[in-house]
């Protein structure tokens, strides 16, 4: 998951910092054991195995409207409440394995803690590896209809923002998301750019469109989405992540291994915000990108670390009308429309 951001010049500085003292404070006082929390921890194989029962309502298909986007951003953002606080924007983001929330919005909407001595774990981000806490929303509503219970998430353990001369905040990134841990109980989830709407149906399958502008099969691997791209005459597994605001996201040893570095190497520099911080990326153009059947040229990318291989992002996604067809595992792209 990764924000773009404008360079900004003069004497604003950015920082990450840690939860302050008074925050774990608060975290710790709403903490429950997992068994409280619905949840079963298993060790198995070195790893960690997390399960709960996450149920959704209703059983039509749910439609409600994307938040205006962001100066700089494509994200699919809208609007939620939990535990039936204020609705909060969040993203929906297929880049994330789990839901994610900061810890003010955790404490504000009084998510219940989950003690950290049972679940630790550290996710990596654009610029670097954050430890998180965990915890459980008893109810997340989606507009008037859609009610998800035992949401589980994971409680950002620190915070990105933009300092003026060091000292005074003038800008804070927000990392709250819709994750896949989510996502997932859905049959199929549109995200209608064009038409500033999104759509989760938990019953009812997709109906494939008669016309499409590209359509290829999902693969689910390790609690995130990706799809076959063909770069260069290779054939890579893409991730699909929403909350990329980068059209197409490569890792430096592929920009080489396709020989375009030089290309990259004379990119615009761009700075984009995600979990652990930021980071300067060189934008540059990649000659041709097919997705399944469709070819596309000239297509927008930045260079950015090893560890997110390909990613498809939301610059790519913001012209269409993208479908998540999770049951029977595809990816529709279509036209759209504006509304």
């Amino acid at each position: 998951m990764g924000g773009l951001a404008v360079l900004v010049a003069g004497c604003v500085t950015s920082r990450q910092q840690a939860l302050s003292p008074e925050q774990e404070q608060q975290l710790r006082q709403n903490l429950v054991t997992p068994v409280e929390a619905g949840l079963t921890i298993t060790h198995r194989q070195g790893a960690v195995v997390v399960r709960w029962r996450e149920m959704v309502r209703p059983e039509d298909p749910v439609t409600v409207p994307m938040i205006r986007r962001e100066e700089n951003s494509h994200q699919p953002r809208i609007f939620v409440r939990l535990n039936g606080g204020r609705a909060v924007p969040v993203v929906v983001d297929t880049g994330a394995p789990v839901n994610l929330l900061e810890a003010d919005t955790a404490l504000d909407n009084f998510v219940q803690t989950l003690d950290p001595q049972h679940l630790r774990h550290a996710f990596q981000g654009l610029a670097g590896a954050e430890e998180a806490w965990f915890g459980m929303v008893r109810q997340v509503t989606i507009g008037p209809e859609l009610a998800l219970r035992n949401v589980f998430t994971a409680i950002r353990g620190a915070r990105h923002e933009r300092r003026l001369g060091g000292w005074l905040p003038v800008e804070r990134w927000k990392g709250d998301a819709l994750g896949m841990s989510t996502l997932s109980q859905f049959a199929f989830v549109q995200l209608d750019y064009r038409g500033g709407a999104v759509t989760f149906s938990h019953r009812e399958y997709f109906a494939p469109p008669a016309a499409a502008v590209a359509q290829a099969p999902l693969i689910w691997t390790n609690a995130q989405l990706r799809v076959p791209l063909r770069l260069g005459g290779r054939e890579y597994a893409a991730l699909v992540d929403t909350g990329n605001d980068a059209a197409l996201m490569l890792s430096s040893n592929v920009v080489q291994a396709l020989g375009w570095a030089g290309l990259a190497a004379k990119g615009r520099r761009e700075v984009y915000v995600g979990l652990g911080g930021e980071r300067v990326l060189r934008r540059f153009s990649v000659p041709e990108m097919r997705l399944g059947e469709a070819v596309f040229q000239r297509v927008p990318a930045v260079s950015g670390p090893e560890e997110f291989g390909v990613v498809l992002g939301s610059g790519f996604f913001y012209r269409y009308c993208v479908t998540l067809d999770l049951r029977r595992r595809q990816m529709w792209v279509e036209q759209g429309r504006r509304r």
